[in-house]
């Protein structure tokens, strides 16, 4: 739509264990205050590409994240845990960064865990679908490469010796989890 303002995506990895990741995705509109942002709070994580985009609806905009599009490759020994349902992130959440009310980037999360496993799959690249958006990139992809070499614990964070919290990404339900393993996983994330 002619006029319509651009907007920015961008994901963030931080390392929170041994073969464990924060994923975050964090829209902006004003890429200067994100970049300050980003040098004072992730200068050590790793980052993914960004996306540009605008929304769909320039009033009442949003940008989901569907973990229920099917899958390319196999995801069999890896974990994602999204941290609230749905993934949304507002058009007024990405207006409002960098002002008193939101100083930091609106964002979803998303825990990714990888079980040390001989049927684990060495590369983990989950696809994401992006919904009420108008952009080339019709889908992200979350890419983590499972880490063999060691289980040294690689933060201050308790690492259990196996947690591994089984995922149904089948036909168009909701994830599904064990209710007592996502507890497991979230007092490790936290």
């Amino acid at each position: 739509v002619k006029g319509t303002r651009s907007y920015t995506g961008q994901i963030y990895y931080v390392r929170t264990g041994f073969n464990r990741w924060l994923a975050k995705l964090m829209i902006i509109r004003d890429v200067n205050a994100f970049m300050k942002y980003v040098e004072a709070e992730h200068s050590i994580d790793e980052k993914d590409e960004m996306i540009r985009f605008q929304f769909i609806d320039p009033v009442n905009g949003y940008i989901e994240l569907d973990m229920n599009i099917p899958q390319e490759r196999p995801v069999k020994g890896w974990t994602l845990v999204p941290h609230k349902r749905p993934l949304r992130l507002t058009k007024r959440d990405g207006d409002l960064f960098g002002s008193q009310e939101l100083p930091i980037p609106p964002s979803c999360l998303i825990t990714v865990c990888g079980k040390i496993a001989d049927d684990t799959e060495d590369l983990l690249s989950y696809s994401v679908g992006l919904n009420g958006i108008d952009s080339d990139t019709k889908e992200i992809c979350i890419n983590r490469f499972l880490d063999t070499s060691s289980t040294t614990e690689t933060t201050s964070h308790k690492t259990p010796q196996s947690i591994h919290i089984p995922v149904n990404t089948s036909g168009n339900n909701l994830t599904q989890v064990d209710p007592h393993q996502l507890v497991e996983c979230i007092k490790l994330v936290f």
